[in-house]
Parts: C-alpha cells; sequence; structure tokens
C-alpha cells in the first residue's frame, strides 16, 4: 500500500502490525480484510475508510471521535473495536475483532427467515441497540449488512460510529443506497434524529428477514423516500398478527407513537417469541411493494389496527386539528372547500401577469394563447355551470395547436384537479399530474405547476410534500398568490393562526379585486369560529362579485354558524338568493339544514333531494337526508341513504387515506348496518390519524352509542367536548341524543 490506494494484497503487512490473511466482505463502505495481529496473535477484521474522508480534516476528527466512542461499549450483542489506526500515508482504518460466520444480509440472500429464527436474532440486535443507546450512542445505520451472525449463534452489531460515513458516501452513488433505504422518516427529511431511528431501521431488519426484501426500497433515492414517509410497509400473511403489531409499531412514521425504547420492544418480542412458528415463511414471487393488499389478515385485533395505520400515516406531518369549529358545519369553511370554492386558482390577470409563455409568433401559437386567455377567463368564474367543462375544452384546444405550450399544460393541470374536486373520478387526479408532469419537462419555472401538484398532495394528506412544492412556487416568483396562499393555508393547519391571517390577507393585497381572496379568508375565519368575521369577509367577497351564488352559500353558511334568530333569517335570504342566480346542491343542502333548526324535518329531506338531483357524490348530502329520514322514523328510507352513502366515503377514504373524518363517518354507516367488526376498525384508524380532532371524536361516540356501547360512547363524547365540541353540536346529533336527552338532530352542513 506504498500510495494509500491500492488494495492490500495477502502477507502484506499493514501498520507493522496487521498481516492481510484475505477478504472477511464488502459493503457499501468498501472491503473488510481478515488480518492477524502480530503482536496478540488474534484473527481481526480491518476495515479502511474511503478516501474521500481523508479529504476533509473536520470529517476524519469527527469519525475518529465517533468511533472512540463507540470503541467504548462491552456487550455480547455488540461487535467489539480495538482501535482506530492510520497507515504510514494517513489512511485511517479500524481494527475490529473477527467473527467466524456471515452477515445477516447474506443470511437473508439465501432464504426468509422463519417468525420465530427472525425474533430471535431481533432480540439480541435490540439487546445490542439497548446497551449502546443507554451509553447515549446511537448506531444510525442499522442494516442486515452491519448485523453478523457468529458459528456459535450470537448476533453481532457492527459499525458503530460510521454513520456519517456511510450516509456521505451513500448521497455519491447512483440508484438505490442501502443506507437510504432504512432511514427514518425525520432522517430522511433532515429533522432531530434519536434512538427512535435506530428503532425504525430494527423494523426494517425485520420486515426483511421475514420477506426477503426492504419494504422501502425502490428504483430510485427519490420514490425511496417517497415510500419511506408515506407507504405502509408490506408484510406477509403467514406473520402473526401479534408479530406483525410490533413491527408497525416500530415503523409508526411519527416517532412519538414508535417504541420509544429498545426495552419496550424487546419486552413485546420476548413476550411473543414462546408461541411463535419455526418453519419457514412462503413469500409470494415478485414484487413484494406492489400489492399490500394480499399481505393483510382478515380478522384484526385493534391494537394491530392502530399499530398498522401508524405505519401506514404520516399523521405527525398532518396539522393540528382545530378545536373551535362546529363539527360537520362544512361550507367553504370545511368540506366543500375541497370541493370547490377553496381550491380555485388565481383569475385571468395573475397568471398574465405571473408568467408570460416565451415565443408567441405566428399565427398558430397567437391561437393556442387565445385559448388559454379564454380558459382563464372561464376558472375565474367556475361557479357558473358548464365554465370549467369549456376551460378543459379550450386549452385541450390550445395544446392541439401548440403540443410544447407549457403554460397550457399547467393550466390544464390545475382544471383536470379541480374537476376532481367536484366528481370525485381519479382519472381527473391521474389527468392533472400527467399535465402538470409534461408543463414541468417544457418549462420548470412555472409556479403554477408547483401550486396544483402542492393542491393535489395536500388532499391526500400528504402535507409535507404539499409544502415542498409551495416553497418551490414561492422560489419562482415570491408574489405568486396561489402559492402564499397555499402557505397561508398550510400555516392555519399548523395552528401558526397570525402568519395564516397575515398570509391571506397578502394576497387580497396582491389581487384586491378579485372575489376569492375575500372568499378565502372567510373560510379561515370560519374554521377558527370567528364567524362574524367570517360574515364581513364573505360580503367583501359578494361586493366584488354580486352574482356568485357559491358566496352567498359561504355567507348563509356563517349565518348559521352565528345560529341567533336574526342571523338564521339572514341565512335563508342569501341561501333563496343563491338559489335564484344558479341552483346549486349546496345552497339546497344547507337550506335543509335551516329546515332542521326549525324542526322541519320533512322539508329539511325534500331540500336534501334536490341537493342529490344536481349532485350524487357528496357523501354529506346522503348524510343530512339519512338523519332527516331518522328524524322522520323512516327507517326504509334512512337505510337506503346509508346504502348511497357508503360507497362514497369508502371512495374518499382511499383517495384522502391519511385523512381521520372520512374514517370515523365510515365507522358511523358499518355500526349503522351492523357490521361491527368493519365500524371498529375505521374507529380505530380514525383515531390513530386524527385522535384529537373533536369532529372524529365525536363521530366515534355516534358508532359506539349506534353499536350499543354506551360507556365507550360516553368516553369519546366526554373527549371531544374537551377538545372543543360546541353545544350546539351536541344539541344537533341525533345518534348521541340517548346520551344528553336533546331531541335535535344531527345535520351536516354545506
Amino acid at each position: 500500500m506504498a500510495d494509500g490506494k491500492s488494495a492490500p494484497s495477502v502477507g502484506e503487512l499493514i501498520a507493522a502490525n496487521y498481516q492481510i490473511l484475505g477478504t472477511a466482505g464488502a459493503g457499501g463502505m468498501g472491503v473488510v480484510y481478515r488480518a492477524l495481529d502480530i503482536r496478540l496473535q488474534r484473527n481481526v477484521a480491518l476495515k479502511f475508510l474511503p478516501a474521500e474522508l481523508n479529504d476533509s480534516e473536520h470529517d476524519k476528527q469527527r469519525f475518529l471521535r465517533e468511533a472512540r466512542t463507540a470503541s467504548s461499549l462491552d456487550h455480547p450483542n455488540v461487535g467489539v473495536i480495538y482501535s482506530i489506526e492510520e497507515t504510514p500515508d494517513q489512511r485511517s482504518f479500524i481494527a475490529m475483532a473477527y467473527y467466524e460466520g456471515k452477515s445477516l444480509a447474506q443470511k437473508i440472500r439465501s432464504r426468509a427467515l422463519s417468525s420465530a429464527e427472525a425474533t430471535d436474532i431481533a432480540i439480541q440486535m435490540l439487546q445490542g441497540l439497548e446497551h449502546a443507546h443507554s451509553h447515549g450512542i446511537e448506531h444510525r445505520d442499522i442494516k442486515p449488512s452491519n448485523i453478523m451472525l457468529t458459528q456459535d449463534g450470537l448476533v453481532k452489531i457492527v459499525d458503530f460510529g460510521l454513520a456519517h460515513v456511510s450516509q456521505q458516501t451513500a448521497s455519491k452513488t447512483h440508484g438505490i443506497s442501502g443506507t437510504v433505504a432504512y432511514m427514518s422518516p425525520e432522517q430522511t427529511l433532515g429533522r432531530p434524529i434519536d434512538a427512535k431511528s435506530d428503532i425504525w431501521a430494527a423494523g426494517i431488519v425485520m420486515v426483511e428477514m421475514l420477506t426477503g426484501h426492504n419494504p422501502f426500497a425502490r428504483e430510485t433515492i427519490p420514490a425511496t423516500v417517497f415510500a419511506i414517509i408515506n407507504e405502509a410497509p408490506a408484510m406477509p400473511e403467514g406473520v402473526p398478527q401479534e408479530l406483525q403489531a410490533v413491527i408497525y409499531r416500530a415503523l409508526s412514521k411519527d416517532p412519538g407513537r414508535r417504541y420509544q425504547h429498545c426495552s419496550e420492544m424487546l419486552h413485546d418480542l420476548e413476550r411473543l417469541r414462546p408461541g411463535l412458528p419455526a418453519a419457514p415463511l412462503v413469500v409470494p414471487k415478485g414484487d413484494p411493494n406492489a400489492d399490500t393488499k394480499s399481505f393483510r389478515r382478515v380478522k384484526e385485533s385493534s391494537q394491530f389496527r392502530r399499530s398498522r395505520e401508524w405505519a401506514s400515516a404520516s399523521a405527525w406531518a398532518q396539522p393540528k386539528p382545530r378545536t373551535n369549529r362546529t363539527p360537520w358545519l362544512l361550507g367553504f369553511g370545511g368540506f366543500a372547500v375541497l370541493l370547490v370554492a377553496g381550491l380555485v386558482i388565481p383569475p385571468v390577470r395573475q397568471r398574465i401577469l405571473g408568467v408570460l409563455p416565451a415565443g408567441l409568433t405566428g399565427g398558430n401559437k397567437q391561437a393556442a394563447y387565445e385559448g388559454y386567455i379564454a380558459a382563464l377567463g372561464y376558472i375565474d368564474r367556475y361557479d357558473k355551470p358548464g365554465n370549467l367543462d369549456r376551460a378543459i375544452a379550450a386549452l385541450e384546444g390550445s395544446l392541439k395547436i401548440d403540443p410544447l405550450f407549457a403554460l397550457g399544460y399547467a393550466q390544464l393541470g390545475e382544471a383536470y384537479r379541480m374537476k376532481f374536486q367536484i366528481d370525485r373520478n381519479p382519472k381527473w387526479i391521474d389527468l392533472a399530474l400527467a399535465s402538470c408532469q409534461r408543463a414541468e419537462e417544457l418549462d420548470n419555472r412555472i409556479p403554477a405547476i408547483y401550486s396544483t401538484l402542492a393542491e393535489i398532495h395536500d388532499s391526500q394528506g400528504k402535507h409535507d410534500l404539499a409544502l415542498q412544492e409551495f416553497q418551490q412556487a414561492l422560489d419562482i416568483n415570491p408574489r405568486d398568490p396561489a402559492a402564499t396562499r397555499g402557505m397561508a393555508r398550510a400555516n392555519a393547519s399548523a395552528g401558526k393562526v397570525k402568519e395564516a391571517e397575515e398570509g391571506f390577507k397578502k394576497v387580497m393585497a396582491l389581487r384586491p379585486d378579485d372575489w376569492w381572496g375575500p372568499n378565502d379568508l372567510g373560510d379561515f375565519y370560519s374554521n377558527s369560529g370567528k364567524y362574524a368575521q367570517a360574515v364581513e369577509a364573505y360580503r367583501e367577497a359578494i361586493a366584488l362579485s354580486s352574482d356568485n351564488a357559491y358566496a352567498l352559500n359561504n355567507l348563509a353558511s356563517a349565518y348559521l354558524s352565528l345560529g341567533d334568530e336574526q342571523s338564521l333569517g339572514l341565512a335563508q335570504e342569501a341561501l333563496e338568493k343563491s338559489l335564484s342566480i344558479q341552483p346549486s346542491y349546496l345552497a339546497y343542502s344547507n337550506l335543509g339544514v335551516l329546515y332542521v333548526e326549525q324542526k322541519r324535518y320533512a322539508d329539511s329531506a325534500a331540500m336534501s333531494r334536490k341537493a342529490i338531483e344536481i349532485n350524487d357524490k357528496d357523501y354529506l348530502v346522503w348524510d343530512n337526508l339519512r338523519s332527516a329520514y331518522e328524524w322522520l322514523h323512516d327507517r326504509a328510507g334512512a337505510d337506503d341513504a346509508v346504502a348511497k352513502e357508503l360507497p362514497l366515503v369508502e371512495r374518499i377514504v382511499t383517495v384522502r387515506s391519511q385523512q381521520g373524518l372520512p374514517r370515523a363517518v365510515l365507522a358511523v354507516l358499518y355500526a349503522k348496518r351492523g357490521e361491527t367488526a368493519k365500524a371498529e376498525a375505521n374507529i380505530q384508524s380514525a383515531l390513530a390519524l386524527a385522535p384529537e380532532e373533536p369532529e372524529v371524536l365525536q363521530a366515534v361516540a355516534d358508532a359506539y352509542e349506534t353499536m350499543g356501547n354506551r360507556p365507550q360512547a360516553q368516553v369519546y363524547l366526554k373527549a371531544a367536548i374537551a377538545k372543543g365540541l360546541t353545544p350546539d353540536s351536541i344539541a344537533t346529533d341525533a345518534d348521541i341524543q340517548g346520551l344528553v336527552g336533546d331531541p335535535s338532530p344531527h345535520i351536516a352542513r354545506k
């Protein structure tokens, strides 16, 4: 090794003491050599650090400090570090104990392990980690290649102190890095990490022992990171449910819901070990991450469901629940925001002033741009019937004229996304994503691309991804209204009330003559329980767009929330005016709510039926109708409404997989059909996703009361009240009237 770079050969003497006997293995950190310590006459393993480590004195000194600290560990399941040394040409290496045997990675490559065998290895691995953690040392790079299995059955964790070197090396490689595939969600996002990241990696190693595959490894590093943050690990059906629950808890996206200490996971595994099967698992061939449905068990305990949901959703990245909002009051300050008004795009002037398409010369390109301008006009008044379809047709026509019109693709993506918000057909999301991708390929400097992608991510509960996309749009144009609005909504969800309010007002300042600005501010105030301020904001929106039926419906919803006699009269006036401009299911639905306030249940049912004639795809309208029928003692009508509502909610759960409220509603519907197992499963999912949201807790109480479990219903109703459930919400909930003795029904406002 005269030059410090060539590989040592058999018989060569290293640092005047270690005689190379051969290679012991290879991995992401390079080759490990088996050598003889001449002075002490013992076999050792020598691991040379990457040459690039020597290029940075800071990195080198950091490595030496960490390795020396790790060398102080003394535990049967931790590989012994004898010394940290250098060759005469200053190439660093570690002299470690040499163990006859093989790595866990080699064992996994030969076959999948049985539940008992995998658990035995995991127990020893966790014992070693527990010892290290108790000494303030984290490994940060737990993976099968760093787990050695000796010939006498001992598990040895190696490479303590090398995590930062391994990650540095991984960042310079192409394709999938083993290190990246074992990172925790917080690690991939660059957030502070602690010993719980080692517990996460231990969970991945357990899945890999049982399946032969890393559950999150994908073809590219970005895809791997996406899977780590958003997707659930697949598990073979042959793994006992209690063992799966342990693994799912270790793989909770939220580190707060993960095992907090190795001792906790150890306790669970040691308790389960005696009853685990020793027979090898039969793992389906092909990509184990392609379809997890076949990996699921039919009968599930509540703890198992909770653990699996924690491993499926980044609840820690979701917004904090609001506690001052009336449950089921979903005007444009709630669910209807997702349907139409809350997801509007900036009007014509913003798009023209924001990003102008380059190279518009010639008749064809001018014609394409004229179609684009016409589409913006339609979208600006999406509240008028048929305008959104006209916008899509105009944009599609523009792109036929000029297939390289990037701005047209970006706007078409937004139009498709808005279309999905209306009829919930997943094809529109596919089209929206494809259009945005094409726009980005043509010109990645268009803010609208990233604002649209952010809205899609946000509607699917992927809030961290949404924030990244909004920030990308703002990096391109700091004054982009759509991205500014998106960041304001994110601040509102995170409980940053002052920042959110300032953001919405900034949007109004950017576009002072557009009705959707004050409309958004009204939504914000409504969601915050500031209904009087919401009324003023909606009235300002109407002043800018006097014939806007949707803004009038929003105003009516705010008046309904105020609840006093005068406000109810103003709400009815606004709804009737909205219907005179444009009959809409939103206005009919809210008029039905108004009739419920007046105990006109038959009239309420009639209004819900009118709403359904216009749009039968919104489950909340069916929920209103069901409640009205129940208070009319029309069991057949109520059962029919449940049958119509159920598949709609199931679709929402599929699309918005990380949202708790639809799952809670689904639990109520299953309870009403007598399907208690499904109801319980959705209760646990809802609580895992949104454990503090009063609407969710209220719906859980409804479900338990429907199933005849009054003690649990009382527990969750009490919890909902503690989280901000209002007396009005309780008084209008038919399902829990047995608990409170109030005859008023439960109706969802639109």
